[in-house]
């Protein structure tokens, strides 16, 4: 496979550099206003400046649609005066109810968390899966009644210290790989997606 060239752009957040102080720490130091930092941005070599929504526009609840227009247009035009673009990554005003004419939690859980979350889930669903179904100790010490044995310890007991049965183990490991295979291929798009989710952006 030919090797295609490959253009790597990169954002920064206006948080990134000089805000005062530390996370939940007092002032350390004067804080940056907006314009110091995109010109440290196009110095950098950055291609982009990534925004929540209420980084481009302070205390976005308590104004009104036009002021947030207003002021949010005005950073979009220093960023492209700048030469960059405008990145929007999650929003952390989506959950608020006053963005989405005055959801209920629920629907808000429902109708947002849930759909962003789907990726990341099937994948924690799917690795968890993993252990707990090819769990053998824990099994095997606690559960002594053979009406309740797993599989994996039903397929031990084909191997013993004089004898190994190696067909009928071969022939359980394929019965115990297929609802797993099964699962996974099911699953496989929000699979790759949450394992992918965050990684680096290249055309």
């Amino acid at each position: 496979m030919p090797d295609v060239p490959t253009t790597y752009r990169f954002s920064i957040g206006p948080w990134n550099i000089s805000e005062g102080r530390d996370p939940y720490g007092p002032e350390t130091r004067p804080a940056k206003d907006f314009a110091w930092k995109l010109e440290q941005f196009k110095k950098g070599g950055f291609d982009a400046v990534m925004f929540h929504d209420d980084d481009v526009v302070p205390d976005i609840d308590s104004k009104s649609r036009q002021q947030v227009l207003k002021e949010a247009k005005q950073v979009r035009k220093m960023v492209e005066d700048a030469g960059m673009f405008v990145e929007l990554v999650a929003p952390r005003l989506w959950v608020s109810s006053a963005t989405i004419d005055g959801a209920s939690s629920w629907a808000v859980f429902r109708r947002i968390v849930v759909p962003l979350s789907a990726a990341p889930l099937v994948t924690l669903a799917v690795v968890n899966l993993l252990w707990v179904w090819n769990e053998l100790l824990i099994a095997l010490v606690f559960l002594q009644d053979d009406s309740k044995k797993t599989l994996m310890v039903g397929i031990t007991g084909f191997q013993s210290r004089y004898n190994l049965n190696v067909p009928a183990i071969m022939a359980g490991l394929t019965l115990a790989t297929l609802p797993i295979v099964t699962f996974y291929l099911f699953g496989q798009r929000f699979f790759v997606k949450g394992l992918i989710s965050g990684a680096a952006k290249g055309e």
